[in-house]
């Protein structure tokens, strides 16, 4: 596997200025995903960019055939892109997770908070894992990141973590309350 100090020269040269936290966190995703591109067969794939197997099963010209799950957890054949270089497979990490359809997990990234960032991929069809796991692996990751190179960590859970939408619990809670009460006053009922 490559070194995390040399998978981050990597991304500051295909992705020069970007914060510690943006750093951290495409890393973090690029060394669970593809081992910094050293999983499937040395493909150089950062983010496991895949495709959808023929109708035959076989996999295009170009891709590495793997197992891979879906959200239910049934397994299916991946074909996964194979890239001539590491600072290939990189790129490729950074565009699929920054392209304009996922303006939200831009804004996630630069948070540095791993379940807003999980939560956005999630919704933008970028993973089928549950957003809560795949935080998970992305503070872990970033934490053995942050020490392998000396620096302070920036991947951490805000306070607004704990509920999907960034809201505090209680929050939502009481508004839900309030619109099935004006549902109900709405349809006739009493509140």
């Amino acid at each position: 596997m490559m070194t995390d100090a040399s998978a981050r020269a990597i991304l500051r040269f295909v992705w020069p200025g970007r914060s510690l936290a943006e750093y951290q966190a495409v890393q973090a995703i690029g060394r669970f995903e593809g081992n910094y591109g050293s999983a499937f067969a040395a493909a150089n794939n950062w983010g496991a960019s895949q495709t959808g197997a023929r109708a035959d099963g076989s996999c295009p010209i170009g891709t590495t055939p793997t197992t891979d799950h879906d959200a239910s957890g049934h397994a299916y054949t991946a074909c996964i892109f194979r890239f001539p270089t590491p600072q290939a497979g990189a790129l490729s990490l950074v565009r699929a997770l920054t392209a304009p359809r996922r303006p939200r997990v831009g804004a996630a990234l630069w948070s540095g908070d791993p379940f807003r960032i999980a939560r956005a991929m999630s919704r933008s069809g970028y993973m089928a894992a549950k957003p809560e796991l795949y935080a998970v692996a992305i503070e872990r990751n970033a934490s053995t990141i942050a020490r392998a190179l000396r620096e302070p960590l920036r991947i951490r859970r805000s306070s607004s973590s704990s509920s999907s939408s960034g809201i505090p619990l209680f929050v939502f809670l009481a508004a839900a309350l309030e619109v099935l009460c004006l549902v109900s006053l709405a349809r006739g009922g009493r509140a």
